[in-house]
């Protein structure tokens, strides 16, 4: 039996520890790369079921719409020019400003929050246009129709615009010369005179809503002066009241109580209507005002 030689022993078993080393070191590398992979696999499930964010868009441009905002100012433009205009080339400005701001007010969607707004203010500045355009064709005579197309102070009013006073007192046949005047307790003031300068007509306050009106007249003298000045009071409250039916009755009674008495009120509706005499040389005055106003 040959003997086993050492080197030949010592050779196998440097190759059997070899082995088993290599082997111990394979196996926690495999287990390692395993976990890593199983690892790597839980993460993409994780993901998988996160909920993906998503992606954002761009608002869209919303465009504004401010014509109701260009129409006011059209409008204020329009009433300030009137305060001065004289000529035919003043008047075709103001006519042109006042169209501008119609047809913008009337451009305004249903949809837009000034809508209802817009349709008042339309039909108020419709008026102002006629009578920017009347003054058109007859320049020379100086005339306040100014508009507020924005009151800035809510206040009592008597449900009368300035315009539906003025235009019926200085028609051709009336003939009454309107012009601005000091304000009162910081509202404005137009007065309006007779040709013959035996009536006044004084319009205080908001142009679409006036504070008060007042006619101040001849209460005597001759027959024509009498006739005149009825004709005077009858058209003030015809604009001033226009829905009362009985102020004919009412001023030819009021009248006659004047020589007992210095003043006789009605109310109509929400308006406080007076006749009033005034200093000692016969004249009157016929006063409107807010019932809240009282006096």
């Amino acid at each position: 039996m040959e003997e086993s030689s050492p080197v030949k022993v010592f050779k196998t078993r440097e190759a059997v520890a070899i082995i088993f080393l290599c082997g111990f070191l394979l196996i926690p590398t495999a287990f390692a790369l395993s976990s890593l992979r199983i690892q790597g696999a839980e993460e993409e499930e994780r993901s998988a079921r996160l909920p993906v964010p998503p992606t954002a868009t761009p608002s869209p441009v919303v465009k504004v719409d401010n014509s109701y905002g260009q129409a006011i100012a059209q409008a204020m433009s329009a009433a300030n020019l009137v305060q001065s205009a004289s000529s035919q080339d003043d008047w075709k400005l103001v006519v042109s400003r006042w169209q501008k701001s119609i047809s913008l007010l009337k451009s305004i969607a249903k949809a837009d929050p000034n809508y209802a707004k817009a349709q008042t203010k339309a039909v108020e500045y419709q008026k102002n246009l006629a009578y920017a355009q009347v003054r058109m064709g007859k320049p020379g005579q100086s005339a306040v129709v100014a508009v507020a197309p924005v009151p800035s102070v809510a206040k009592p009013g008597i449900e009368v615009s300035r315009y539906e006073i003025q235009s019926a007192f200085d028609q051709p046949n009336v003939g009454f010369i309107f012009e601005a005047s000091s304000p009162v307790h910081g509202e404005e003031r137009v007065m309006g005179k007779a040709p013959n300068g035996t009536a006044v007509v004084e319009l205080i306050g908001d142009t679409q809503n006036l504070s008060s009106a007042t006619l101040v007249f001849v209460g005597q003298g001759s027959q024509d002066q009498l006739k005149l000045s009825s004709l005077y009071a009858l058209l003030f409250l015809e604009k001033t009241a226009p829905t009362w039916n009985g102020m004919q009755d009412w001023l030819a009674d009021a009248a006659s109580e004047m020589d007992n008495k210095d003043a006789v009120s009605v109310i109509e509706g929400d308006r406080l209507i007076s006749l009033k005499k005034f200093g000692s040389k016969g004249l009157l005055l016929l006063i409107v005002k807010p019932v809240s106003e009282g006096g």
